[in-house]
């Protein structure tokens, strides 16, 4: 199972995306996440944007470790 923190959601999911963040490279296991997380980081408000996101991390990682 891979995490997709919201952090525009705040609180615990806020921590959740710094620490996700801070090693996206071990928790995805590689860094095709990162521009996508970015869109998900605390202060972001635009819903369609961070949904487009949350379903590309999907799609990315089609739910499994590579």
């Amino acid at each position: 199972m891979l995490p997709i923190p919201i952090g525009a959601t705040g609180h615990v999911s806020e921590d959740l995306w710094r620490e996700v963040r801070a090693d996206s490279v071990a928790v995805y296991g590689d860094d095709r996440a990162i521009p996508l997380l970015e869109r998900l980081a605390p202060g972001c408000t635009d819903v369609p944007d961070i949904v487009d996101a949350v379903f590309a991390i999907l799609q990315l990682y089609d739910g499994r470790r590579r």
